[in-house]
């Protein structure tokens, strides 16, 4: 942490409101947030419930998709009972759209 900086765990909490905050916002449609690499790292420990630390080995390449999808706790996960609310991954670092680019 630089001095008199936030330290990545606020930072990572930080994130994971802000995006909770813009899909609850935008709640049923599609939202489009474009960042640096820190926010999609943050997105981790605030939407896949990964530990709020710095502890993440893979770098984030410039202009990379990352796409969370979300799943409200009225949907059925195939375990009537235990319907919870969850955030699924289903791209990271997605380059495939800079194919061909010298």
């Amino acid at each position: 942490m630089a001095p008199e900086g936030e330290s990545w765990a606020s930072f990572y909490v930080r994130v994971g409101e802000a995006l909770l905050r813009a899909a609850a916002e935008h709640a049923g449609g599609t939202v489009v947030v474009v960042c640096h690499g820190g926010v999609v790292e943050g997105s981790f420990a605030g939407l896949g419930g990964l530990p709020i630390r710095r502890s993440f080995d893979v770098r984030v390449e410039n202009t990379s998709l990352t796409e969370w999808s979300y799943f409200p706790a009225e949907a059925d996960l195939g375990n009537p009972g235990h319907r919870l609310a969850r955030w699924r991954l289903d791209r990271f670092n997605d380059t495939a759209h800079l194919s061909g680019l010298d």
